[in-house]
């Protein structure tokens, strides 16, 4: 796969034999939402908006660029379904990043998420057995500086 062959949606598959997932990620062009994540066995769907470029107007008279507010979306499954997993993951902007919103499983709506397990290095997401979770990032927002030391995961 090249990068950018991933246009509005995508699905990569990270193998707990996979050696460098990152690599990976930034083939696909995950790169921008996830640049890293701990080894182990998942399924990783991009989404994209498909704004068309361009200026709209408002009924106020008042232009935005389509572009700006683009969202794209991330979802991260545990593929095995016997056993829960803890991922530490390294969003797009780099450790120290700003968490990107989570969208509930049960009422849909997009919060900021939430680590896991906010006493360990980097960022923790727990996924029960076959659990996914769906990750929502503004492109047009930069990230912002965490307190978060740096890592690298094993």
């Amino acid at each position: 796969m090249r990068a950018g062959d991933c246009a509005s949606r995508c699905q990569i598959y990270l193998r707990a034999n996979d050696t460098d997932p990152s690599r990976k990620l930034q083939a696909s062009g995950a790169g921008g939402m996830l640049l890293n994540i701990s080894k182990g066995d998942y399924n990783i769907g991009l989404f994209q908006t498909e704004a068309v470029a361009g200026v709209q107007t408002d009924e106020k008279g008042e232009g935005r660029d389509l572009l700006a507010g683009a969202t794209s979306a991330l979802m991260v499954q545990n593929h095995c379904a016997s056993n829960f997993r803890f991922a530490t993951v390294i969003w797009g902007g780099g450790t120290g990043a700003a968490p990107p919103l989570e969208v509930n499983q049960y009422d849909g709506q997009a919060r900021v998420a939430v680590d896991a397990a906010p006493h360990v290095d980097g960022f923790q997401i727990m996924l029960g057995a076959g659990e996914a979770r769906l990750y929502m990032f503004n492109n047009a927002l930069s990230a912002m500086n965490a307190t978060k030391p740096a890592i690298t995961l094993h």
